[in-house]
């Protein structure tokens, strides 16, 4: 796989990636998807560049978008028995389903989204710490995701 990475003497290179890349960008991939989802830029580094051009090929964002659904479909309506109670993260996941359909819908487009976005719901995905998982997280589920799908705004040049 080709990978463009930009340094501020060269310009911008192109390269072909090597094994041991392939192996560290999986390696380090939720650290990768952190600092892409915050912001730096995929061609700063060979592993970060390498890292968007997975995390953005259809494929993958499909599988997200299914595991977005999976979530919609295991928080469920809420139950109907006198006294019971659902788990907090299925009443966070039920308050923000609009933004999460929204989400899956932008992840299963046709049309190239940012790395940035696509590494925000890997995120969001797999951070236990994070506003999907753990009930004292301070950050508002729906609002969280909204700023996702802002993130996934379809590349109009291509």
């Amino acid at each position: 796989m080709l990978i463009l990475t930009r340094a501020l003497d060269q310009g911008v290179t192109a390269r072909n990636a090597t094994p041991r890349q392939f192996f560290l960008s999986h390696a380090r991939g939720y650290k990768l998807d952190r600092e892409i989802a915050a912001g730096a830029a995929p061609e700063s580094s060979p592993l970060r560049a390498l890292r968007a051009q997975i995390l953005v090929r259809p494929s993958f964002r499909r599988t997200l978008a299914r595991r977005v659904e999976q979530l919609l479909e295991e928080a469920g309506p809420p139950p109907r028995v006198a006294g019971c109670r659902m788990a907090p993260w299925s009443t966070r996941i039920l308050e923000a389903a609009g933004a999460l359909q929204m989400l899956i819908d932008r992840l299963q487009a046709p049309a190239p989204v940012p790395a940035r976005g696509v590494a925000g719901v890997r995120v969001l995905l797999i951070d236990g710490a994070g506003p999907l998982y753990y009930p004292g997280a301070n950050d508002h589920l729906g609002l969280v995701v909204l700023e996702i799908v802002e993130q996934l705004e379809p590349l109009t040049n291509w």
